[in-house]
Formats: C-alpha cells, sequence, structure tokens
C-alpha cells in the first residue's frame, strides 16, 4: 500500500508541475520549454513502465454487476472476439474519465459498442447510477466491479484501457493522460486496428 501511494504521489506531482509549466509557457509564449518536456517525458516513461507490467496477464473471471444488479461474468462478455475494457474508479479525476470516454466515442461506430466493455468501480450503486446519469451520450451498460483487477497499473490511479481475448488475457494495456491528447488519439488509433 506503501509503495503505491508513494507511485500516486510521484506521479500526481509530475503531472502538477507539468501543468504548472504548460501554464506558464501559455501566459509567456515560450514553448518547447525543457523542463516541461523532460518533465512530462518523466511522467509517461514511469506510467509505461508499469503499463508494461500490466501486459499478458491473465484476469480471473470476474462476476460484476450493471446498473440494474444483473450478475455478468467477464468471460460471458468478452465471448469470442477481441474487447476494449475501459477500468476507471468514481475516486480518479473526472476529466481523466472524461478524456478517455471521449476517445472512445470517436472509435465505437467503427469498431462497434459491443467490442467495448466500461467497468467501473463504485463505491455503490448510487455512484453508479450518477455516473450512468451524467454520462447519458454511453451507449452500452456501464458494468461495476468495486475490487482492484491486480493488475500493477491499478497502483497509478488512473484510468486505463486495455484490450481482452477469451483467454482473458490483457493486451494493449494504456494509460491517457489528458496532459498529452496526441499520445491518446495515437494509442486510439492502434486500438482501432487490432478490433
Amino acid at each position: 500500500m506503501k509503495n503505491r501511494t508513494f507511485v500516486f504521489l510521484i506521479i500526481l506531482f509530475f503531472i502538477s508541475s507539468c501543468q504548472e509549466e504548460m501554464k506558464k509557457n501559455k501566459v509567456s509564449g515560450i514553448s518547447g520549454d525543457i523542463n516541461l518536456n523532460n518533465n512530462l517525458r518523466n511522467v509517461i516513461n514511469e506510467v509505461d513502465k508499469i503499463t508494461l507490467k500490466s501486459e499478458n496477464n491473465i484476469i480471473k473471471d470476474l462476476i460484476f454487476f450493471d446498473l440494474d444488479n444483473y450478475a455478468y461474468s467477464l468471460k460471458e462478455l468478452v465471448g469470442d472476439n477481441l474487447k476494449i475494457v475501459f477500468r476507471f474508479s468514481d475516486k480518479h479525476c473526472s476529466s481523466c474519465i472524461e478524456h478517455t470516454l471521449k476517445y472512445l466515442k470517436k472509435i465505437e461506430n467503427k469498431i462497434g459498442i459491443d467490442n467495448i466493455i466500461i467497468m467501473g468501480d463504485f463505491k455503490n450503486r448510487h455512484s453508479h447510477s450518477i455516473f450512468v446519469r451524467l454520462n447519458s451520450g454511453i451507449l452500452q451498460k456501464v458494468y461495476n466491479y468495486n475490487e482492484n483487477l491486480k493488475l500493477p497499473v491499478d497502483s497509478l490511479s488512473l484510468p486505463y484501457i486495455f484490450t481482452i481475448n477469451n483467454s482473458l488475457r490483457t493486451k494493449n494495456v494504456f494509460v491517457p493522460l489528458k496532459e498529452v491528447p496526441k499520445r491518446t488519439s495515437n494509442s486510439f488509433s492502434e486500438l482501432e486496428s487490432k478490433i
């Protein structure tokens, strides 16, 4: 737990300092600041190291629930096709979640909403219900599984994406960072080509 907190604080510090540098650069008109690039690079490198450790993990066949409290197994939802899973918690920053949802929305028509699983970690049914109401543009069901998936990427306390096949093996794990939209866009383009 101490290690998770430490990693989270480091990433939070880097993101905060990157945002401050971006604000300074906008005010002063300076672009390509070396410190900003180094801070951002450090954040991306740390995130990439942890997401790499989350590749090729097998997730046990989980049971999770939709808003109507119907139970579903992960294996049942994945079926025979490769799926994209968006994993987040109601404790994550809302703008980070919105950032990812925006990119999911862009590819859902091309890959089909049946190939996207949205899996939240809501503290209770009320929180789940509020999220669904506030995000009425989401066409597929939003599921709740309020336990850790036991992937290293969970330690970042940030929303993340991965693909999963019928063997429940994780692939293409990445963390969309709202501070680097081009990186998110490129990652989603790669995902789109794999589904």
